[in-house]
C-alpha cells in the first residue's frame, strides 16, 4: 500500500485537527509539508510535525511531490485554491463548500 504524502495549507486553529488526525495513520499519510501566509505558524507547524515549511500554496507544490493538499485557510479561499491544486493534478480536500451562492429572484 502507498502512502499519501499531505502537504496542508494554512495553519490556524483547524489544522491541528487535521494533522493530528493524519499522524495518527501513519501506514496511511505521511505529513510532508505546510504552508501559511504567516510564515511563523508555518514554521512552528512544520517543527511539530517534522514537515516543511512554506510560505504559499504554490511554494508548496513547486517544491513538494505531493498527493493530497488539506485545504484549512477560510473558506472563502477554496475554489481558487482547489482549482490550483487541480491544475497540479494534485486532489485536495475541503471540508467545506466550494462555492455558495445565492440565485436572487
Amino acid at each position: 500500500m502507498n502512502i499519501i504524502k499531505v502537504g496542508l495549507l494554512g495553519c490556524g486553529r483547524i489544522s491541528q485537527f487535521h494533522l493530528n488526525a493524519l499522524k495518527d495513520q501513519p501506514d496511511s499519510f505521511e505529513i510532508v509539508a505546510v504552508a501559511d501566509v504567516l510564515s511563523e505558524r508555518a514554521q512552528t507547524m512544520a517543527a511539530q510535525y517534522h514537515a516543511k515549511a512554506y510560505a504559499s500554496l504554490e511554494d508548496m507544490l513547486q517544491s513538494e511531490t505531493l498527493d493530497l493538499v488539506v485545504l484549512c485557510t477560510p473558506s472563502g479561499l477554496h475554489p481558487a485554491q482547489a482549482k490550483i491544486c487541480a491544475e497540479a493534478g494534485i486532489a485536495c480536500l475541503s471540508e467545506n463548500h466550494l462555492a455558495v451562492f445565492i440565485k436572487k429572484r
